[in-house]
C-alpha cells in the first residue's frame, strides 16, 4: 500500500506584448469544473465518489485532507456541487431511458433535508428508486404521494410496475397498467410471527418457500423470459394454489388483529398482484431488486445525515443514478466518472450524449468495464 499524496502543481502562463501597439496576449486557460478553482478535477471526481460510493462526507474528506496538510474546508463542497451539476445532463437522459419501453420496478425511502426556513430545521423527502432492465433512475420528491410518480412516469401511466403493497401507485391500475407484488414483503410478515412461535405462521413460511427455490432455479439455468413462463406455470402455480387454500383456511379462523392475521390480511388483499409473475417471464418474483439499489442511499444517509435544501436531495439523486447504471451495467464507476467530467469538461456535444452512457462508453474506453463480480464488489 502506498499513502496518497497531495501534489500541487503551478501552471506559469506566458504573457507577452507587441511592441508596436501594446497589444498584451496570453495562452487560454485550461477548461475546469470550477473555473479558475484551484482544486483538480481529479480530485474534485475522487471527492464525489468517496462521498457517494464509499460514504464519506465531504467534512471527514476535509479532515482528511488536513491531516496531510492541506486545508481544503472552504472549497471542496462547493467544488462537489459544481461536479454534481456537471454530471446533471447524464443522470437526466439515464432518466429518459429508465422510463421508456420496458417493465418498470419502483421503492422509495426517506431522504433528510435540512432547511433553516422549516421550524425543526429539518424536513423529510422521498426518493425513488426506478429500474428499467440495466436502468437505474433515482427521483427525488418533496412528497412520496400519487403525483411524485406521475411527475417522474408522466402521460404514459398505463405501465407495469413492480413495487410493494403501497396505496400511492394503484392510481396506474385505473390507467390500464399493472401492479405485480412483492413475495418477499408477503413472506415477511410470515416470519415476523413465526419468530413470536407462532405454528400456523412457520408452516406458511414453509409453503412459500418453493417459491424463491424455483427462481433460483431458473436463474442458475439460465432461463429466457419464456422458458422462466413454462417452469412457473409448471412448477409455481401448484405452490401457490396449496399455499392460498391453506391461507384462506387460517384466515377464517384467525383474529385480524394478531401479526398472522395482518400477515394473512396483506396476502390476500395483495394475491392479485402477487400471481402475475406468473404470467409474464420478465416479471420478477420480488421487488428486492429496489430495496439493493436504496440502500446506496441509506448507507450514505447514516454517514452524511441530510442533504441542503431540496436542490442538494435532487443532485443526490443525479449522481446516485448514474453509479448504479454504472454497476449495472458492469462498468466501474469511479473510473466512469473521470472519463465523463474530462470529456464533459472538455466540451463534448449535447447531441452526442447518448454516447457517454454507460452501456456505449465501453465502445470509446473498454478499460472501464468491470473483470468480474468480485471487481464489481471493489468498485461499487
Amino acid at each position: 500500500v502506498i499513502p496518497a499524496k497531495v501534489v500541487v502543481l503551478e501552471r506559469h502562463d506566458e504573457t507577452v506584448a507587441c511592441p508596436n501597439d501594446d497589444t498584451i496576449v496570453s495562452a487560454p486557460v485550461p477548461a475546469q469544473i470550477v473555473e479558475r478553482g484551484k482544486l483538480s478535477d481529479a480530485l474534485l471526481v475522487e471527492a464525489v465518489a468517496d462521498k457517494y460510493l464509499d460514504h464519506l462526507p465531504v467534512e471527514r474528506q476535509c479532515a482528511r485532507f488536513a491531516r496531510l496538510g492541506v486545508d481544503v474546508s472552504q472549497t471542496l463542497g462547493r467544488g462537489v456541487c459544481a461536479a454534481l451539476d456537471l454530471f446533471a445532463p447524464v443522470a437526466d437522459l439515464i432518466a429518459t431511458l429508465t422510463r421508456g419501453p420496458g417493465l418498470l420496478g419502483t421503492d422509495a425511502s426517506r431522504i433528510p433535508i435540512l432547511d433553516p426556513v422549516d421550524p425543526a430545521g429539518i424536513r423529510s423527502g422521498t426518493m425513488w428508486c426506478w429500474t428499467n432492465a440495466r436502468w437505474v433512475s433515482f427521483f427525488y420528491a418533496k412528497a412520496g404521494d400519487s403525483q411524485s410518480v406521475r411527475d417522474f412516469l408522466g402521460d404514459d401511466l398505463a405501465r407495469t410496475v413492480q413495487c410493494d403493497g403501497t396505496t400511492v401507485t394503484t392510481f396506474l391500475e385505473r390507467h390500464g397498467g399493472k401492479r405485480p407484488g412483492c413475495w418477499a414483503h408477503a413472506r415477511r410478515g410470515f416470519v415476523k410471527a413465526a419468530r413470536s412461535g407462532d405454528a400456523v405462521a412457520l408452516e406458511v413460511v414453509r409453503l412459500i418457500a418453493p417459491l424463491f427455490a424455483i427462481e433460483r432455479a431458473a436463474t442458475r439455468a439460465g432461463d429466457t423470459a419464456v422458458e422462466r413462463r413454462a417452469r412457473r406455470e409448471r412448477d409455481t402455480r401448484p405452490v401457490l394454489d396449496a399455499l392460498r387454500a391453506y391461507c384462506d383456511v387460517q384466515r377464517d379462523i384467525t383474529p385480524p388483529s394478531t401479526p398472522l392475521g395482518t400477515a394473512l390480511g396483506y396476502l390476500h388483499r395483495q394475491w392479485n398482484r402477487l400471481v402475475l409473475f406468473v404470467e409474464d417471464g420478465n416479471i420478477e418474483a420480488t421487488n428486492n431488486r429496489r430495496e439493493r439499489e436504496l440502500r446506496r442511499l441509506v448507507l450514505g444517509r447514516k454517514n452524511w445525515l441530510f442533504t441542503w435544501l431540496d436542490v442538494g436531495a435532487e443532485r443526490t439523486a443525479n449522481i446516485l443514478s448514474i453509479l448504479a447504471t454504472c454497476i449495472a451495467h458492469d462498468v466501474n464507476p469511479r473510473a466512469y466518472l473521470h472519463v465523463l467530467a474530462r470529456l464533459l469538461v472538455q466540451g463534448w456535444p449535447n447531441a452526442r450524449l447518448r454516447e457517454l452512457l454507460p452501456d456505449r462508453i465501453l465502445a470509446l474506453h473498454p478499460e472501464l468495464a468491470v473483470a468480474d463480480d468480485h471487481d464489481l464488489a471493489l468498485s461499487g
